[in-house]
């Protein structure tokens, strides 16, 4: 009778068991059949043969090798995966699931907040001073070194106006806030928007119209629109007749055919020899 090796006598089923790679026999037990099968692409009958043949328990959800659960929080979770063949987010859920803190990072050096600088104070000379407002901040900044913004806060807090400012009429300049803008820019010719910013810089405030006893008493005497030519600036027809009808004066209509009053070409005539009150 012919003799056959141990080869020979091997079934199939036994070749495929002894083909199982090495690192899935470290992972019986650990993880289901039916997990490394799917990883690993070998079937989860030939999987549980070979744990059956090696006396190796059937996985339990929920049990997990008390080495590595000692190692948890120690070192990432990766190592932990790697090592027995977890996957990151299992190893992760089982560490917060027991209120393991995740394994501390080393810590960062906190970025250090920008340091403010503080503004140099600078000590202007008195040959710079006594030429504020004689010669321009730009000049100035270029010859003696110091930057604009100081000169100009220097200039201003001195009350010193810029050099750029014109020379404006004496005249003119009395008048500011006595009269309204639009007064002197009809007289003087400039813009309502040259003379605010002046009477700004120089802390005057704008004129406001003031019904004195004298304004009161053309009331109701010429029409309300000579009134308001006669006083002009921000005496305006619309004010003039509120301030009328507010009194309780009788509105004057003028002649009927729309002429002037004599009354008030007689005012006008004296607003030519400069009688005019401001």
């Amino acid at each position: 009778m012919t003799s056959t090796s141990n080869t020979d006598q091997m079934t199939p089923d036994s070749r495929k068991l002894d083909e199982i790679p090495e690192a899935v026999i470290q992972q019986l037990g650990k993880r289901s059949d039916r997990n490394l099968s799917a990883e690993f692409g070998i079937s989860a009958y030939f999987l549980k043969q070979k744990r059956l043949a090696l006396g190796i328990e059937q996985f339990k959800r929920g049990t997990y090798p008390e080495e590595m659960l000692e190692l948890l929080g120690k070192v990432t979770d990766r190592e932990v995966g790697v090592r027995f063949g977890y996957s990151i987010a299992n190893v992760c859920a089982l560490r917060k699931k027991l209120g393991v803190a995740s394994t501390v990072k080393p810590a960062t050096t906190p970025t250090a907040k920008p340091i403010k600088k503080q503004r140099e104070i600078v000590t202007l000379p008195q040959e710079l001073i006594s030429q504020l407002g004689i010669r321009s901040d730009q000049d100035l900044s270029t010859e003696f070194g110091i930057p604009t913004y100081y000169l100009k806060k220097e200039r201003k807090s001195r009350g010193i106006l810029s050099v750029n400012v014109p020379e404006y009429p004496e005249e003119m300049l009395s008048l500011l806030g006595k009269v309204a803008d639009r007064d002197l820019v009809a007289r003087f010719g400039y813009s309502s928007t040259t003379l605010s910013v002046l009477r700004k810089k120089l802390g005057i405030k704008r004129h406001r119209k003031v019904w004195t006893p004298e304004r009161i008493a053309l009331l109701g005497k010429i029409k309300d629109s000579e009134v308001a030519a006669l006083l002009g600036g921000s005496f305006s027809k619309e004010s003039v007749s509120q301030c009328r009808r507010a009194l309780g004066i009788p509105i004057c209509r003028g002649p009927r055919n729309g002429a002037p009053t004599n009354t008030f070409l007689l005012l006008s005539r004296g607003l030519t020899t400069g009688k005019k009150e401001p």
